[in-house]
């Protein structure tokens, strides 16, 4: 399908009452991989974990801040996703959040934050696992 739809167009279709409306909208934004879209899409729970893991592909650092605002209270699956996400996206505010997830209540969700931080090539992530002792 070739996404010719307005971008506004497809952030109003968001809230309309419909799902599979929501859900064309949503397949639309992933298509266009439109990161500011996306972003927006972070603030419905049923698309936070696919548009965190599609932030991350993308790679754009703009996107760390809109994620970090969903860490908290999102379901266990949708956290994991927003941590894989500022693993590949980095930096030092993605570092930090990682860092207090360590001591999250969830094992699940500390156990991907420790590769997630292993993984990073990144001296912060680095020495924050170290000192934690996770390392």
């Amino acid at each position: 399908m070739k996404v010719t739809r307005d971008r506004n167009g497809l952030l109003k279709a968001l809230d309309y009452p419909e799902v599979q409306i929501r859900n064309q909208a949503v397949d639309a934004l992933v298509e266009l991989r439109d990161v500011e879209g996306l972003c927006k899409v972070l603030a419905h729970d049923s698309y936070r974990a696919e548009a965190a893991e599609l932030l991350g592909e993308i790679g754009d650092r703009s996107a760390v801040s809109h994620l970090l605002r969903h860490v908290e209270g999102s379901d266990s699956f949708t956290k994991d996703r927003i941590v894989r996400a500022l693993g590949k996206l980095g930096g030092s505010e993605a570092v930090q959040t990682l860092r207090r997830m360590l001591k999250d209540d969830d094992p699940l969700i500390v156990t991907t934050v420790r590769v997630t931080l292993f993984d990073m090539d990144d001296p912060e992530a680095k020495q924050a696992l170290w000192d934690v002792g996770h390392i």
